[in-house]
């Protein structure tokens, strides 16, 4: 009787050291996004999933410039909140240059690590632009390009030629010249929205300021892809607009100072629509008897694509040669 006491003991000792160690493992993280990147520095946000039933003794970012996979035993910002969802400044880091970074958690069993995010810092990011009017802009670095941080707002192509104001919604339609205009014909939309630019006003090619133009459809693209490649997949959109002035709280995050206004368009049959809804932007690239337009709308968190009829009223955002 004894000995099969003895046994059962074992047993009970046994299974339950097995089931510790199958309870306890290693923590899981990821790695959630990469924003307001500039020209030394970037914020990167990560997130611990579970502890893996053991307490978390350090959680971070650690980030390389020459490692793809970057560990611990590269460069470190170690974050020393309670959260689960962490957020660290890299700084100090060199202009116009790819960094590699990802989220990690440690306890007792050990280092897990979240999804490799690359960025690129900016070049050049202090300074400002100004148009044929006067008007002097903001500019702000996305991975290797250098964009208008605000909608541009000039009457005067780079040459100093006037550009029509619209005469009439009907002129405005039939229309095969170069024209812009302010929603609703208002001039108080000057700022933050800026001008309502037709096709024909992009095609001149001195639309923007010298040194500057209207970005092609794979310009568009490559942002587009940069933030999807930086944790914005699906919310290019909302990592463009600004922290409020959407309706509705449709707001976004601004993740990299680009300040996206919902500055509305001038759509089929003439009409002004869309004010705080939506915003759209001219590429110069045309498509058969069209052109391509990216919008980002009001409950839609994507930077969209779309083929736009050249007599649409749209917003315009140069970018740098």
């Amino acid at each position: 009787m004894n000995d099969i006491r003895t046994i059962i003991i074992l047993l009970a000792v046994l299974t339950a050291v097995s089931c510790e160690e199958e309870y306890s493992s290693l923590p899981a993280v990821t790695t959630v996004e990469v924003r307001q990147v500039s020209c030394t520095s970037a914020l990167v946000d990560g997130q611990v999933i579970t502890d893996g039933n053991s307490s978390i003794t350090e959680k971070g970012i650690c980030w390389s410039m020459s490692n793809k996979i970057p560990s611990v035993e590269d460069n470190t910002s170690r974050y020393s909140g309670e959260a689960d969802r962490l957020s660290c400044l890299l700084d100090k880091l060199e202009e116009n240059t790819r960094y590699y970074a990802r989220a990690y958690a440690i306890n007792d069993n050990g280092t897990s690590y979240g999804t490799v995010r690359s960025f690129i810092t900016g070049q050049g990011c202090d300074g400002t632009i100004t148009d044929a009017d006067g008007n002097v802009y903001e500019v702000v670095t996305i991975g290797r390009q250098v964009w208008m941080a605000e909608n541009l707002r000039t009457t005067r192509l780079n040459n100093g030629i006037d550009i029509i104001e619209m005469p009439g919604l009907m002129e405005w339609e039939k229309a095969k010249s170069p024209m812009y205009t302010w929603y609703n014909n208002n001039p108080s939309f000057f700022v933050p929205y800026g001008a309502l630019y037709n096709f024909y006003a992009v095609n001149t090619g001195r639309l923007c300021p010298c040194g500057w133009h209207v970005p092609t459809d794979a310009e568009w693209q490559e942002l587009m892809d940069y933030l999807t490649e930086n944790g914005h997949y699906g919310r290019e959109g909302a990592a463009l607009k600004v922290t409020k002035g959407w309706f509705a709280g449709g707001n976004g995050n601004d993740a990299y100072g680009f300040h996206a206004y919902p500055a509305g368009m001038i759509g089929s049959l003439a009409s002004f629509k869309g004010i705080s809804l939506m915003t759209t932007w001219w590429s110069s690239t045309e498509k058969d008897d069209k052109a391509w337009e990216y919008y980002i709308m009001v409950y839609d968190d994507r930077l969209n694509k779309y083929s736009q009829k050249k007599a649409a009223g749209l917003s315009v955002r140069c970018i740098k040669d």
